[in-house]
């Protein structure tokens, strides 16, 4: 099955207590409401969660992403990979660093996905499904920030 892969590293600041950004970021039940797509989440341990997205369905091709995440939290550093099966892998961390009332994140995520196109197409696909991965980890951070900065008020 031909994979597909996009990549995001971005640092930004959130004018939001580093408390509260740590909080929000870490937790996944807190930030699974700003995950776009979502379908359902599930804890399976104490640091074990299995995601299903909604299919997404585009010229043609259809996937819908179901895999399972295991985070750790060290200190201001969050990290997570993608554990057994699935037809998704994200790997990634963000780092939490105080900025007077504001909160410095460094955040880096790869997300590979398995889908189910003939080899023709998925040459002819790859880039633009590569770029939009990165698009919605990005959108992601957009909307992390955005809320975190909005309840800041």
């Amino acid at each position: 099955m031909p994979k597909f892969k996009g990549s995001s590293e971005r640092s930004f600041t959130i004018r939001a207590d580093i408390e509260r950004v740590v909080q929000t970021m870490t937790d996944p039940q807190s930030f699974s409401g700003l995950v776009g797509d979502l379908e359902t989440i599930e804890r399976l341990g104490d640091d074990l969660w299995r995601w299903r997205l909604r299919e997404i369905s585009e010229k043609g091709v259809h996937f819908k992403a179901d895999y399972t995440i295991q985070y750790a939290r060290s200190g201001e550093r969050f990290s997570w990979r993608t554990v057994g099966t699935g037809n998704m892998t994200s790997e990634g961390s963000a780092t939490f660093t105080r900025q007077g009332s504001a909160t410095r994140v460094d955040y880096t995520e790869t997300i590979e996905c398995d889908m189910d196109v003939n080899r023709l197409l998925a040459k002819v696909i790859k880039p633009i499904v590569d770029r939009q991965i990165a698009r919605g980890v990005n959108g992601y951070l957009d909307r992390v920030k955005e809320h975190l900065e909005v309840t800041s008020r």
